[in-house]
């Protein structure tokens, strides 16, 4: 392991330490998910009272899913020069005002737009994180802390749409909202009394724009890293297909209510979660880009199933299945995807701007299936094809790299992971 970047694994202190930055930065990471993800029971309820159409609604969450991807340019290059601490602090903080200024929308346009906003700031922590994993890990421990950040951010795709939908029956959205705040705040206080500067003044890079434009584009010519990018960015397209496409189909179609529709979605991400442990377990034995093909093809039996209950009009136990076997499968192929993204040697050297790039494919393929997502109308059928859309791309990355590996056709040490 480079000795720029020492990782104490011995003693109750380190293992207590490296508890703590994981729950810290699982929380930064999981931040934007609350603010999705606890909102999402509240759809139908939001659309209503601020008379819009299930598709402006969704826009709302495109607009967040927007501002993330955005801001990740900026946030990314940004810790490279300055280091991580300042810009992380400062995001969070302007989240949780973004998060209060949505609960006090007016409109949907309004909410819209300080949606976007509060996407923008959100996403200093969000990929900050990654980049504090690759300051400090690499190899097989950056695996596994990869599946362990995702398993512990993943307790908010599993918990926040059945905190939602629990409390919508003693508020409305506009107090989901002023939940979110203050969890924010939560947040920007445990950074600020917890969170170490990772990136040491020697190894950070320049102001230069033309530098970071000079980062931007060597890690877009290098075929592993854009292969593994675009990996995570397929995996949020399937996953947010479901997220946001689910409570209209199952309230709709099968009559759920908005606290049934927030189980469903509590239990799938739970998914998300066993199959993140999963991960943590094999990925020393079977190498971390197998278990990318395998979360692919779960997903893609997920989509199967509902594009058959879209057919053959099923019931809902088989809607449920094809919903759960399409979005569990992000614990296996985020976290690994993710790891081989940044383990590429100039994802290494300019990890900051690294995860911004991933980030931005992360979220602009989310935000595009979000809307898609109901373009069908309130059946399975959107939900199934931008699930097997993603699959289908995403066992195309796969083969494409395998075939490299085994012509000899790998362009950096990335290969050895797989």
């Amino acid at each position: 392991m480079d000795a720029s970047r020492p990782v104490s694994t011995g003693g109750w202190r380190a293992r207590g330490g490296r508890l703590r930055l994981a729950a810290l930065l699982g929380a930064l990471s999981a931040a934007p998910s609350l603010a999705i993800d606890m909102y999402i029971p509240a759809l139908p309820n939001l659309a209503a009272d601020l008379r819009a159409s299930p598709g402006q609604a969704q826009l709302s969450l495109t607009g967040f899913l927007v501002g993330l991807a955005l801001g990740q340019l900026v946030a990314g290059p940004v810790s490279d020069m300055l280091g991580r601490r300042k810009p992380i602090l400062v995001g969070i903080s302007a989240f949780a005002v973004g998060c209060a200024l949505c609960a006090a929308a007016i409109n949907a346009p309004m909410l819209v737009i300080v949606r976007v906003v509060a996407g923008l700031v959100a996403s200093a922590g969000l990929v900050i994180a990654r980049a504090v994993v690759t300051d400090r890990y690499q190899g097989p421990d950056a695996d596994r802390f990869f599946a362990a950040l995702l398993a512990i951010a993943g307790l908010a795709p599993s918990l926040a749409p059945l905190a939602g939908g629990v409390l919508l029956q003693v508020i409305d959205w506009r107090g989901v909202f002023a939940v979110i705040t203050v969890l924010a705040v939560a947040i920007g206080v445990g950074s600020f009394v917890w969170l170490p500067e990772s990136l040491p003044r020697e190894r950070r890079r320049t102001s230069s724009e033309q530098g970071t434009r000079a980062s931007t584009r060597s890690l877009l010519t290098n075929r592993d890293f854009v292969r593994f990018a675009a990996a995570v960015g397929l995996s949020f397209a399937s996953l947010f297909a479901v997220i946001s496409g689910a409570p209209f189909f199952l309230e709709q179609t099968y009559g759920l209510t908005a606290l049934q529709t927030s189980i469903v979605l509590a239990i799938n991400g739970l998914g998300i979660v066993l199959a993140g442990q999963v991960s943590t377990r094999l990925v020393t034995r079977t190498g971390p880009w197998k278990l990318v093909l395998a979360g692919f093809a779960v997903s893609g039996s997920g989509g199967i199933i509902l594009l058959t209950v879209h057919v053959m009009h099923a019931g809902l136990w088989a809607a449920l299945i094809g919903l759960f076997l399409a979005m569990s499968p992000v614990g296996l192929v985020l976290p690994n995807a993710t790891s081989l993204a940044m383990a590429t040697r100039p994802a290494r050297e300019r990890a900051g701007t690294a995860s911004a790039v991933i980030g931005v494919a992360q979220f602009a393929f989310g935000g595009i299936a979000a809307p898609l997502a109901s373009a069908g109308g309130a059946t399975a059928l959107p939900i199934a094809t931008m699930a097997l859309v993603s699959v289908v791309a995403g066992i195309g990355l796969t083969t494409s790299r395998i075939a490299a590996q085994h012509d000899g056709r790998l362009n950096d040490d990335a290969g050895n992971q797989a």
